[in-house]
């Protein structure tokens, strides 16, 4: 759970009714990275 990784992000909001609350999915289902060392691109699926 994020708000154990994250202590910040628990006491940020009361509870989802807060009008500062959002939530994001993120589905990533592919992500594509350039190398520091040789410039190449990599793409990887993750499902």
């Amino acid at each position: 759970m994020i708000s154990q990784a994250f202590p910040f992000f628990k006491g940020y909001w009361d509870d989802h009714t807060d009008p500062k609350f959002s939530l994001i999915l993120l589905d990533i289902k592919k992500i594509t990275v350039q190398s520091p060392y040789d410039k190449e691109y990599y793409t990887f699926n993750l499902k």
